[in-house]
């Protein structure tokens, strides 16, 4: 398989398969423990176990969390962290290359609104991930960053004190049957 000479587009892309896998989570694919909290546009986001689907492989990892919708007119939040690289063999980092954090906001009703974001380092320097550790297979780190709107939007969208800690792979949605 050839990578293109643009990694970006690549990281965008698998962050918005990533998002879209995200809506069809149920318990069995729940982490035990994995939790994904942050301020987006304003509004505290806190997902937890079912919510959360991660995993990772020796080309790298994503987490990606989202609500459930209970209502009509309800808005719905979900976040992805992406980064490429193997994180068992390499040091944990500050800020590693090629990281993604994209968002999503969906408004529950008759003709749902999407509103989507997306950002990756090096091509927007306000992207921050931390990768603060790794441990038993328990990734914990943290992530903000101002977001460029990539449809439904105009105006950038702000993730603050972002934080994640989730036990990698195994879970259902990332590794169906034990397939690698």
């Amino acid at each position: 398989m050839k990578l293109t000479t643009r990694p970006a587009r690549w990281v965008v892309a698998a962050t918005l398969v990533v998002i879209a896998t995200a809506l069809t989570l149920t318990e069995a694919t729940a982490g035990s423990g994995d939790k994904v909290s942050a301020i987006v546009n304003g509004h505290r986001v806190r997902l937890r176990r079912r919510l959360v689907c991660d995993g990772y492989t020796s080309a790298g990892f994503a987490i990606v969390a989202s609500q459930m919708p209970h209502r009509l007119g309800q808005v719905i939040r979900g976040v992805a962290v992406t980064c490429p690289g193997d994180i068992t063999m390499l040091p944990l980092l500050t800020n590693p290359n090629f990281c993604s954090i994209s968002v999503t906001e969906t408004t529950v009703k008759r003709a749902p609104t999407v509103k989507r974001w997306v950002g990756s380092n090096p091509d927007n320097a306000t992207i921050q991930v931390g990768l603060t550790k790794f441990e038993a297979g328990r990734l914990e780190g943290t992530f903000s960053g101002t977001l460029q709107p990539l449809f439904g939007t105009t105006m950038p969208a702000t993730v603050a004190k972002g934080t994640f800690s989730v036990v990698l792979g195994g879970d259902a949605c990332t590794n169906p049957a034990g397939a690698e």
